[in-house]
């Protein structure tokens, strides 16, 4: 079977074969180069790394770098020292290394939106006065939130490897969501929220991932904040960002609820937490290109390993922190304000 039982093998490995060749004095600190097609399409092999033996190799050899072409454009370094730091010589599976600092900034986006829904239940639900809240100081604080939030799925989107999963689960938690907040609190009744957004994001960038790939990361960088900016004010009619209108949108994109979820609700519609497609899947797709930046540079990438643990542990778990974080406020206020009576 593919993967197994190398010491049957007949074929040498590309790695092996480079460093049988070489001399012992030319391969220490050297830079390896490895590149994978498949016969049938000549297309670049996904995710290519080596195997289990040609790691043992690779370290014994003393070679210094591994870099590893994923498509026409981009590439992947790997500093083998990691290898040994993690282990990976015996796994073979080619896994990518654990980048703590992203986890710790999704704990600190996590405890933000926790506390930003806790406001929000104190002044929307319970009639607590805030002048600040629903003034421009509590809009940035949640814009923070959402953009940090969304950009870096964007970025991580790269680094997993189960996006159908993935999609799926989130798009089904978010339906989850609008049934619940539908049948127990209809007043508070969320349509296409952040993980239906999410959800769709992951999925819609699997057919995009081979495109996107094509496209140097500065410019699809780029581009994606370009149009996120210019479809910020989709949803209330019109291209431009904020204040800012560029120019009206037919009335006939809102006729009807149909396309709420791509972004052109009908003026009926509403949601007590509303993100469509349009702009935020741009900022999704910003957050992709980034990790194409930051894939490039060692040092970015040593720099993201480290985290603090217990943040990067909120981090690791937000998908469950924000399924229970709404009821368990919600009983901890209502238990607080019968005791204040």
């Amino acid at each position: 079977p593919s993967g197994e039982r190398y010491e049957l093998c007949r074929s040498v490995h590309a790695e092996a074969n480079a460093i049988i060749c070489a001399s012992r004095r030319d391969m220490i600190g050297a830079t390896l180069y490895l590149v994978g097609k498949e016969v049938p399409t000549g297309e670049y092999v996904k995710d290519a790394m080596c195997c289990s033996m040609c790691k043992r190799l690779v370290i014994n050899a003393g070679i210094e770098k591994v870099i590893v072409r994923d498509d026409k454009e981009r590439y992947r370094v790997v500093d083998v020292a990691q290898w040994i730091a993690d282990d990976e010589s015996l796994s073979g599976e080619g896994k990518r290394p654990h980048y703590g600092l992203l986890d710790t900034v999704r704990g600190v986006c996590i405890l933000s939106m926790v506390a930003y829904h806790g406001m929000y239940d104190l002044v929307d639900i319970f009639g607590l006065p805030s002048a600040w809240y629903t003034g421009l100081p509590g809009y940035i604080w949640q814009q923070s939130i959402c953009w940090t939030f969304i950009l870096l799925s964007g970025l991580c989107w790269q680094l997993s490897r189960r996006h159908v999963k993935r999609g799926l689960l989130l798009v089904g938690c978010g339906a989850a969501i609008t049934l619940i907040t539908w049948l127990v609190m209809p007043s508070q009744r969320i349509l296409y929220g952040v993980l239906n957004l999410l959800g769709l994001s992951a999925l819609l960038l699997i057919p995009l991932d081979k495109v996107f790939r094509k496209i140097p990361a500065w410019a699809g960088l780029g581009g994606a904040l370009l149009l996120f900016a210019l479809t910020k004010n989709v949803s209330r009619g019109s291209l431009g960002f904020e204040g800012l209108v560029l120019c009206r949108l037919p009335r006939w994109l809102y006729a009807t609820d149909l396309l709420a979820v791509v972004g052109f609700p009908s003026p009926s519609f509403w949601s007590t937490d509303y993100f469509p497609l349009l702009p935020w899947f741009f900022l999704f797709c910003a957050g992709y290109f980034l990790w194409s930046l930051l894939d490039k540079s060692p040092r970015a990438k040593a720099l993201l390993r480290p985290g603090l643990r217990p943040l990067s542990f909120l981090g690791r778990h937000s998908l469950a922190i924000y399924l229970i974080h709404q009821p368990a406020l919600m009983a901890v206020f209502t238990v607080l304000g019968r005791i204040a009576g």
